[in-house]
């Protein structure tokens, strides 16, 4: 019972963490200065525009964590996951960070094809019918909270390491 408990916890941790690292400083491609070709964002900018996605980041986020013994319905949440994550890193790869965040947006960057790649490992499993297989592929994401502290330390709020828990 204590490693189903742990298996559905990862599972639901996946994505908390997912959003918390890429929310954080994915800017929204409706608001001007966040493109590639505008100029380097100021940091009140820059976590203003993380502020910003990662409300909209939930919202478009599955709500409910599956079942971690039906692999059809795992299946589905990853790809609903990965979508929102490859959306997210597609904008955030694309704003202009202040200096002092170069390495910052870098350590997202790395964070989010981490948990990409797990996700995309887990959904292959969930695919083949191996609900439990999938939930173990997640295991990888553990290792993103260094990240959400950086976010933290960086300034966000709304998209730091305590929300969403």
């Amino acid at each position: 019972m204590r490693a189903r408990r742990v298996g559905m916890r990862r599972l639901g941790m996946a994505l908390t963490v997912a959003l918390l690292v890429f929310a954080a400083a994915c800017g929204s491609s409706s608001k001007s200065g966040g493109g590639s070709s505008g100029s380097t964002l100021s940091k009140a900018d820059f976590i203003s525009k993380g502020e910003a996605i990662c409300k909209d980041a939930s919202t478009k986020a599955p709500q409910t964590v599956p079942s971690e013994t039906d692999a059809k319905a795992i299946a589905t949440w990853l790809g609903s996951s990965i979508t929102v994550l490859s959306d997210a890193r597609s904008q955030f790869g694309a704003l202009k960070a202040p200096s002092d965040a170069t390495q910052l947006q870098k350590d997202f960057l790395a964070s989010i094809d981490t948990i990409t790649n797990a996700m995309k490992s887990a959904k292959t499993k969930a695919d083949a019918g191996d609900a439990s297989g999938a939930v173990s592929a997640l295991s990888g994401v553990d290792d993103t909270d260094a990240t959400a502290k950086k976010m933290d330390a960086y300034g966000f709020k709304e998209c730091g390491s305590s929300s969403g828990e």
